[in-house]
């Protein structure tokens, strides 16, 4: 599990957040919006230390915001918890995104 603040982590590195979910637990809802909370925190990094322009930024959190928006609607339908294919797909999702954001900021 990843913590902010760890000094293992490199600026700019991606992040891999790897949490076996075992049952329905609100462990797995957590980590979802733990990978939310740090792909919008490495965006923030990238603006304020210049690696990110207004055009990346902008396409980066649109794509931020498409994968808020699949969670929020799948909750909806779920009972507000994710089924494991739901999990499986916004895991896949947040990993391309950060995937996107990684190489963005090489740029």
């Amino acid at each position: 599990m990843l913590f902010r603040g760890n000094p293992s982590l490199t600026a700019g590195a991606p992040i891999r957040a790897q949490r076996v979910c075992i049952g329905a637990g609100s462990s797995c809802q957590d980590l979802v919006e733990e990978r939310r909370e740090n792909q919008e925190d490495r965006i923030d990094n990238g603006i304020r230390s210049g690696k990110l322009n207004t055009a990346q930024t902008t396409r980066l959190e649109k794509g931020e915001s498409a994968i808020n928006h699949e969670v929020h609607t799948d909750r909806s339908l779920n009972g507000g918890t994710l089924t494991e294919v739901d999990k499986q797909q916004v895991n896949h999702r947040q990993n391309r995104a950060s995937s996107k954001i990684y190489a963005a900021k090489q740029r």
